[in-house]
């Protein structure tokens, strides 16, 4: 249980929550399905299954990298904007990977999508370690020290 001391903190924990749960969605969605669909994607593309592997090797190559541009991104602009941006990009990438005619589409697609969703990984993150430099930082000062010992 977390014990926010006012407003504020409640809404950066709630925050966190939020893109903790939506993270753990992306991991399934990305990862899990794509998977066990690449023969299906294989035959309606009429395309290798190398080439349609290549898919999930863009979207892993855009998600990791794409992260060293949103880290920096998110301190500079703050979380809110860097999470709704890379959200609103990685929709665009998934509905252009769902009409994509063909497998050069598809893997341009995932590289769109991977990159939008770098931004959850690295905005959980940091809301993260906010969080709990917050708490740790109560118990140095002594604030709610009774709060941090229920949890």
């Amino acid at each position: 249980a977390v014990f926010a001391t006012d407003h504020t903190n409640a809404s950066r924990t709630l925050l966190y929550d939020v893109i903790r749960l939506g993270w753990d969605k992306q991991v399934c969605a990305l990862f899990g399905v794509p998977r066990a669909a690449l023969p299906a994607i294989r035959e309606s593309l009429d395309a290798s299954m190398a080439e349609i592997q290549l898919t999930l090797t863009a979207l892993l190559l855009a998600f990791g990298i794409s992260q060293l541009v949103w880290g920096p991104l998110s301190d500079r602009y703050g979380r809110r904007p860097a999470v709704l941006i890379g959200l609103v990009i990685a929709v665009a990438g998934s509905a252009l990977a769902a009409w994509a005619p063909d497998v050069d589409s598809l893997i341009l697609a995932r590289l769109v999508q991977g990159t939008g969703c770098g931004a959850t990984m690295v905005v959980s993150r940091r809301a993260h370690e906010t969080v709990e430099s917050g708490r740790s930082n109560a118990c140095r000062n002594g604030i709610g020290r009774q709060r941090l010992r229920m949890r």
